[in-house]
């Protein structure tokens, strides 16, 4: 399983369980949880997959079972480049009314903060929620969103620092990306340049 993948598999369980044991102290009734994975284009997506199930295997660990006294709703997004269908697959959860809705990734997350400021909200894989006016801050999010904040912009100087392993005549990285499909692009590129200022990064 990639890095990535495993993060965000960590990110669900952990993010979720606190969730999961919250519902079981209050009186048991039937509850509803939305879903939305944001990069996954169907349930079978592998990417799907590896989210799901550990979230899957949280709440039924903490008594909450499928069918029986919770439901779940899941929806998914797809491409990076096209958005249409993660904007209408969060426009379809916040009509059902859930107690809560889980969402995977930065456009998911957004998509559903942008809809509504009520119903609960517990992101994983993604960064910088504050940067991004998801939370007021990061011990204190305020609003309705918290989640599982699964890397920091401060990697990229830790690539830097690999990079000047390699090559240590190194004096200019050049970063390519679209910015349609890469909204974390400017944050990292931002905290290379702080990392070492002697290279130049364009």
């Amino acid at each position: 399983m990639r890095r990535r993948q495993f993060l965000g598999v960590l990110g669900a369980a952990v993010t979720l369980r606190p969730l999961a044991d919250a519902f079981a102290q209050q009186p048991q009734k039937k509850r509803r949880i939305g879903v939305l994975v944001g990069l996954a284009p169907t349930e079978d997506a592998p990417s799907a997959q590896a989210l799901i199930k550990p979230f899957r295997e949280s709440m039924q660990s903490a008594g909450w079972i499928e069918g029986d006294n919770i439901e779940f709703d899941y929806r998914y997004g797809g491409s990076l480049a096209d958005l249409s269908k993660t904007e209408k697959s969060a426009v379809e959860l916040v009509a059902l009314k859930p107690d809560v809705i889980y969402s995977q990734g930065l456009p998911a997350t957004l998509a559903v903060r942008q809809l509504t400021a009520t119903i609960p909200v517990v992101f994983t894989e993604l960064i910088d929620p504050v940067g991004f006016g998801l939370a007021e801050g990061l011990a204190h999010p305020g609003g309705n969103v918290t989640g599982f904040v699964v890397w920091d912009f401060a990697i990229a100087g830790k690539w830097i620092q690999f990079l000047q392993e390699l090559m240590p005549d190194l004096t200019e990285v050049g970063v390519l990306f679209n910015p349609d499909t890469t909204p974390y692009a400017p944050g990292l590129i931002s905290a290379a340049k702080e990392a070492d200022q002697r290279i130049h990064i364009v």
